[in-house]
């Protein structure tokens, strides 16, 4: 019993249909500029002219920055910042939330409950939080 062509015909057509869609959906990544993303990487000319450069900072804003950011080290459940004496971790939140600046909070010897609720009590008072990794 051998298979007439007429009935591969619509397997061929079904085959056919899905190499052409492959290849439209593909046609992106070759680079012939067929698909719906092509030409999306030219920039538009009207755009290019009313961006404008953003400022560069003045090279002594780094500085001001890194004088302002505080490392706060929590011991138990004890802080302290820089080496200055233990004391309360709520007590130096409500300072730290009072002046502006960065805080990097070195939590490694510290218990991680008090270490989570000053995080989270500088967050509240918009502090930047960077944890110190170990």
């Amino acid at each position: 019993m051998a298979r007439s062509s007429s009935s591969r015909t619509p397997l061929l057509a079904v085959l056919a249909l899905a190499v052409g869609l492959a290849a439209a959906y593909l046609s992106d990544c070759t680079g012939l500029g067929l698909g719906s993303g092509a030409g999306a990487d030219a920039p538009d000319s009207d755009a290019k002219a009313e961006s404008k450069p953003e400022p560069t900072p003045p090279p002594e804003a780094p500085a001001k920055a890194a004088a302002a950011e505080r490392v706060v080290v929590v011991e138990g459940a004890q802080c302290r910042v820089g080496d200055e004496p233990l004391g309360a971790c709520d007590a130096l939140c409500k300072t730290l939330v009072d002046a502006p600046g960065a805080v990097t909070l070195d939590g490694v010897a510290g218990s991680h409950q008090v270490v989570d609720t000053l995080r989270q009590c500088l967050e509240d008072g918009k502090i930047d939080v960077r944890m110190k990794g170990p």
